[in-house]
């Protein structure tokens, strides 16, 4: 039989280069903060009123283009013209009936009669009860903008 000669071989030490990794790191770093820098929040514009107004001031609109919406726990109820002329629809903001089609409809009728005169002068009332929850309100204003309405003003709900 053959010996076989067993030597202890001479053990390599392992080096790992880690630029590659401190490379990656640092384009990643600055790709995070670029794309940060890039997405700017967005958020609705709110225009409040002038301080410096007389409340006996008051702005006159139309019955007949005017929606007055009463946003409340779960439903929004609204009605169209002047208060208490005629009844009261309920829709929401999260199943049928919604709040958009109803605001769409309302424009519609206003541009069917007068035209775009008439649909532009559409005014929406908002009169949150005193337990409406504050991201249905916002759904209420997004429904604003969305539907495109210039015209609306917010007030409490006990105001005439």
């Amino acid at each position: 039989m053959a010996d076989m000669n067993i030597t202890p071989g001479k053990k390599h030490s392992l080096r790992v280069d880690l630029t590659p990794m401190v490379d990656l790191g640092f384009i990643l770093i600055s790709f995070f903060l670029f794309t940060t820098t890039l997405s700017s929040p967005t958020a609705m514009k709110l225009v409040m009123p002038d301080q410096t107004a007389r409340p006996d001031d008051s702005v006159q609109v139309r019955a007949r283009t005017t929606l007055t919406l009463y946003p409340g726990t779960g439903s929004i109820r609204f009605e169209e013209g002047k208060p208490g002329t005629h009844p009261m629809g309920q829709v929401f903001l999260d199943k049928k009936p919604l709040l958009r089609d109803a605001l769409l409809r309302f424009k519609d009728g206003l541009q069917r009669e007068g035209g775009s005169v008439l649909a532009q002068d559409m005014t929406v009332i908002i009169k949150p009860a005193s337990d409406v929850q504050y991201g249905q309100l916002i759904g209420v204003l997004d429904e604003m903008a969305i539907n495109d309405i210039r015209k609306y003003v917010m007030v409490d709900a006990t105001a005439k």
